[in-house]
């Protein structure tokens, strides 16, 4: 009874307290990263001062994150605490071909922010003649190809039975969801190079030349003009933290996948290692970028503040509208001698957010904020 016993394949990968610690990050990301990417999406959707292109490139990124909470996060987590795979050849070509899609979707498209914030402060003229529907198309042109790209994943990934046999001399039997063929090369010229490293090359440059623009310019705009050049600032800024965030989150994970590829010795400690440990924790960073896309865009924009609130806490977004409300239309400036009353409509779009920006921007434009 006990060789049977010892012969019997493990249900989990691990120990209990691994496996309930693994399902507890997880599943903190998943809570998150639905809650959060729902907002966004219900949003931008149902209210019109949510449509301007960068409302609908976060649009975007939010359904990307969404796609990846949905589909990915849960697949990855049983494959990293369960010993076989158990939800059949459809659903484990249907999750790497989405993931890939995703991933792909989601840095073009940061992309496209940062060409989008390129035009905004650095030609202005041409980025007014913009119209903010064009961004509909791209983004569409974005999510084709990604998914074109990704299809490979539909073909080459199935669910495969592997027979071993063990130090009793048993043969048994593990079903994983594996790829059936080399993916080396499509590793380095898809996964690498088109969808991380070309996609990182033309952000580095886009924001160089922001940087320079932001760092060089002298404006002698008028108040309501520095003001917009403030906020388009400050909205480069946010997208550069997304950014920032995707990569921290994103390059481990590649970095330990080009390490299994490449250079692993499949017998040696590290590999053991980094197969148990290193590659869900990996993994799972990558998926955190998912849960805290939402949390920046509510930290930089007062309208995603506020909508946030309305949204999870509409009892106290009402007193404070009102508290608000109240001061503003009381609220009068003395200039040369004549009083006048600042009223405000309530109306916080992109190009009118008063932010903060006042105490950090020295220069009409802004130093400092990248």
């Amino acid at each position: 009874m006990e060789e049977n016993a010892e012969d019997t394949l493990e249900f989990y990968r691990h120990q209990t307290g691994v496996t309930v610690a693994y399902t507890l990050f997880y599943s903190l990301v998943f809570v998150i990263g639905l809650l959060g990417n729902t907002f966004v999406v219900r949003t931008v959707v149902s209210n019109r001062q949510f449509r301007t292109t960068t409302d609908y490139l976060i649009s975007s990124l939010a359904v990307a994150d969404l796609l990846i909470i949905l589909f990915c996060l849960p697949t990855t987590l049983l494959n990293n605490i369960l010993t076989e795979w158990h939800l059949g050849g459809i659903i484990c070509k249907m999750s790497t071909w989405v993931n890939s899609t995703t991933s792909c979707a989601s840095i073009y498209t940061l992309v496209f922010v940062t060409a989008d914030r390129f035009f905004a402060i650095c030609h202005t003229l041409k980025y007014q003649t913009w119209d903010t529907h064009y961004t509909l198309h791209v983004i569409g042109v974005i999510w084709i190809a990604s998914s074109i790209l990704a299809s490979p994943n539909l073909f080459w990934y199935n669910e495969v039975a592997y027979n071993f046999t063990t130090e009793n001399n048993t043969t048994l039997t593990c079903k994983l969801c594996f790829s059936t063929t080399d993916e080396k090369t499509y590793f380095v010229s898809v996964n690498l190079l088109i969808a991380f490293c070309v996609p990182f090359l033309l952000i580095s440059i886009f924001y160089s030349l922001i940087f320079i623009r932001v760092s060089t310019h002298t404006s002698l705009a008028v108040d309501a003009q520095i003001r917009d050049e403030r906020i388009k600032v400050r909205v480069a800024k946010m997208m550069f933290l997304v950014i920032i965030v995707f990569a921290i989150c994103w390059i481990p994970l590649y970095m330990i996948y080009f390490y299994f590829f490449f250079i692993a010795d499949h017998t040696s400690a590290l590999f053991e290692i980094s197969s148990i440990f290193l590659r869900p924790f990996f993994q799972w960073l990558s998926l955190t970028s998912s849960g805290v896309n939402p949390i920046i865009y509510c930290l930089y924009s007062q309208k995603y503040r506020k909508a946030a609130l309305s949204a999870f806490c509409p009892n106290s977004y009402e007193k404070v509208r009102g508290v608000s409300s109240r001061e503003t239309e009381t609220s009068k400036l003395t200039r040369n001698g004549t009083v006048s009353t600042r009223r405000h409509d309530g109306v916080d779009e992109w190009r009118r957010e008063e932010s903060s920006m006042g105490s950090l921007v020295h220069s009409p434009i802004g130093t400092s904020v990248l």
